[in-house]
């Protein structure tokens, strides 16, 4: 499975909240009861180091409905510390209709979140993927897409 595509904006000192909804191929949302996630902040794709890990039970709920939220405090956005050479702007070099280049972003990263079937329903997999845009005012939080 191909993971999709969502960029996520996080305004550094406020909460964050984020929903999906997990469908199926025939457009039915799926019950993930039973089921566990995942998801992964890093600096850039290939960084062993996490700026922020989130799992459920903790920051993620999964619902019956299909409903993935994602939920973080204000502290825990406050204490995301990205490495001293990360520059503001351009890196990592992956493109975002979203997020352009020199845009309003403090920083950027890459986020995913993965789930984990219930044992006798298959394998972990990546379900999204994307740009996590990081800015210290909400004043210059201003996104738009497409």
């Amino acid at each position: 499975m191909t993971p999709g595509r969502e960029d996520i904006l996080i305004i550094q000192g406020s909460g964050f909240l984020q929903d999906f909804i997990y469908l199926d191929t025939e457009g039915d949302a799926v019950d993930l009861t039973d089921w566990g996630a995942v998801g992964t902040v890093k600096a850039y794709v290939y960084s062993s180091a996490s700026l922020l890990d989130m799992e459920s039970g903790s920051e993620i709920t999964l619902g019956n409905d299909g409903k993935i939220s994602i939920l973080l405090t204000a502290e825990q956005t406050a204490e995301i510390e990205f490495p001293p050479f990360m520059s503001h702007g351009s890196f990592p070099a992956v493109g975002s209709s979203c997020i352009p280049p020199n845009s309003f972003c403090g920083k950027l990263g890459v986020w995913d979140l993965k789930l984990f079937p219930p044992e006798s329903d298959g394998q972990p997999f990546v379900l999204l993927t994307g740009i996590a845009c990081f800015v210290k005012s909400p004043s210059s939080a201003v996104l738009t897409c497409p």
